[in-house]
């Protein structure tokens, strides 16, 4: 009787809501996503434009089996921007570093994804850190020291470590040599 109308109608409108409410989302979610995805490319963009400084374009393109960006200066390969990405202390980091054509140096480095510890691990995304990229001989790899300025960071690739987030400079050093050892590990022919 009265027990079963009350359940119906329960789920009617629990059924109802919940159509509603999907109806509500995906309408919300294509919306959304066109933006989302401007705003993805507008950042990766200025990442590609903050490691390249000097470029005019930018195409998408492989190198050594790994997709790259190669930026161009006129019609002038000026450099390579490498999207690369690890662990960190407190979990992924993503990075876009700027590649000489030649390969052997870096030409600016930019944080694009980072959740490292506030006020320490998360100095890896100011200028501080990051200048220290830009004109990094890749000779050796690169290697950080701690506590010390570097003692030939053009010829050596080595860049001081952030006191007090050892590991997350660590990390970027570590996220930065696999990327440039490329996806077999070999060396990337360098």
């Amino acid at each position: 009787g009265d027990a079963v109308k009350t359940l119906v109608r329960l789920v009617a409108v629990l059924g109802l809501t919940a159509a509603v409410s999907a109806i509500a989302l995906a309408k919300a979610y294509a919306w959304a996503a066109p933006q989302i995805e401007r705003h993805r490319q507008a950042a990766l963009e200025a990442a590609i434009y903050s490691v390249l400084p000097d470029v005019d374009t930018y195409r998408d393109t492989l190198v050594d089996g790994r997709p790259v960006f190669a930026g161009y200066r006129g019609s002038d390969l000026a450099g390579y921007a490498v999207p690369a990405s690890g662990n960190g202390f407190q979990g992924k980091i993503g990075l876009m570093f700027g590649l000489t054509p030649g390969k052997d140096a870096t030409t600016g480095l930019t944080v694009l994804e980072t959740v490292e510890t506030p006020g320490l691990g998360d100095k890896i995304t100011l200028a501080p850190f990051l200048d220290q990229f830009a004109g990094l001989g890749l000779a050796e790899g690169v290697s950080y020291v701690k506590n010390r300025p570097p003692d030939r960071p053009l010829e050596v690739g080595q860049i001081d470590a952030i006191t007090g987030a050892t590991i997350s400079s660590a990390a970027v050093v570590s996220i930065i040599n696999a990327a440039i050892a490329g996806p077999s590990g070999d060396g990337g022919g360098n």
